[in-house]
């Protein structure tokens, strides 16, 4: 095996790595959704609370693009939200 093959497998196990702590992260949102259903709370975007996130992440990874970590995290919560008006 070749150097970039070898590093390509290394990608691919992240690849998984990130993925499997998405799907984590998306059943405790979707349990998150199930108690806002259950006490009648409107599932809808929290712009200050997914603004903190994005923050902080931007604070914590500073070698990574700004623009990249809010690109993706818009559409992490894009999504949670979308399960979660799903569950009902």
């Amino acid at each position: 095996m070749n150097p970039i093959q070898e590093k390509r497998l290394v990608i691919n196990d992240l690849d998984n790595k990130i993925f499997e702590l998405f799907r984590q992260r998306f059943e405790i949102s979707d349990e998150i959704g199930k108690i806002k259903i259950n006490n009648s709370v409107p599932i809808q975007h929290d712009s200050r609370r997914e603004q903190e996130i994005i923050s902080k992440l931007q604070e914590s990874y500073p070698s990574i693009s700004k623009d990249f970590i809010e690109s993706i995290y818009h559409s992490v919560f894009d999504y949670a939200i979308r399960r979660q008006n799903n569950l009902g």
